[in-house]
């Protein structure tokens, strides 16, 4: 999937019903060796991601605060994407989701990567 397929995903799901909302957030799901996601987690802690601990299990599923416009969330998922490959993790997978709370969340997946 190329920058204008995740730019072209994410505008059909912000015009969907009940993405709509002004506090959108992206859920990265990671994984790896612990000495990985703990790499990541200290890069995207400097990008005011949440949801950074417990990676003890091998994965890893961080937040960060959706930019407004699409282009701006691939760019962002680029960035995460660079700062994962870096540390030696692997980036599977990345949804849009209306909530920071999974618990009250709508979610849908703009990308999975294919290894």
């Amino acid at each position: 999937m190329s920058v204008v397929d995740i730019i072209e995903r994410v505008v059909v799901l912000l015009a969907e019903a009940g993405f709509d909302v002004p506090d959108l957030w992206l859920t990265f799901y990671l994984s790896g060796s612990l000495a990985s996601l703990d790499r990541v987690a200290e890069g995207l802690s400097r990008m005011e991601a949440v949801n950074l601990a417990d990676g003890d299990g091998g994965f890893l599923y961080p937040k960060l605060r959706a930019p407004e416009a699409a282009e701006d969330i691939a760019t962002l998922i680029e960035q995460v994407g660079q700062i994962t490959k870096q540390c030696g993790a692997t980036l599977l997978s990345v949804d849009l989701d209306t909530s920071r709370d999974p618990s009250t969340s709508r979610f849908a997946e703009i990308i999975r990567y294919d290894d």
